[in-house]
């Protein structure tokens, strides 16, 4: 073996040994992936009726599911915050005839 082979072997080992410790601080750090537990559902409906209670809404929280919110979770605030609907229109046919339905910047013609 020459010189260069050994100077080539000892860089490779030195930046595995450099791979693993930099490996083992950011899973210290930040910890290794492991899931966290599930938020207890009754737990998280009294947290978000107790802050719709004190007026709280930016308190509110959610499960994420794969395509967004946890429908039922949201449903029960909407309950809260306007029961039997209550009068809430929630934007569905609130235009007058003849008034343009589309968004602000949107003309009819496209």
């Amino acid at each position: 073996m020459n010189g260069s082979l050994i100077m080539w072997l000892v860089i490779i080992v030195c930046l595995g040994i450099f791979a693993v410790a930099v490996w083992y601080l950011f899973s210290v750090l930040f910890g290794r992936g492991e899931e966290l537990a599930p938020v207890e559902h009754s737990d998280l409906m009294a947290a978000n009726a107790q802050a719709i209670a004190e007026g709280r809404f930016a308190d509110l929280r959610f499960e994420l599911v794969p395509r967004g919110y946890r429908q039922d979770q949201v449903d029960a605030v909407i309950e809260l915050l306007a029961p039997a609907g209550g009068g809430v229109n929630l934007g569905a046919g609130d235009h007058t005839e003849g008034e343009d339905a589309h968004g602000s910047d949107e003309t009819a013609d496209r």
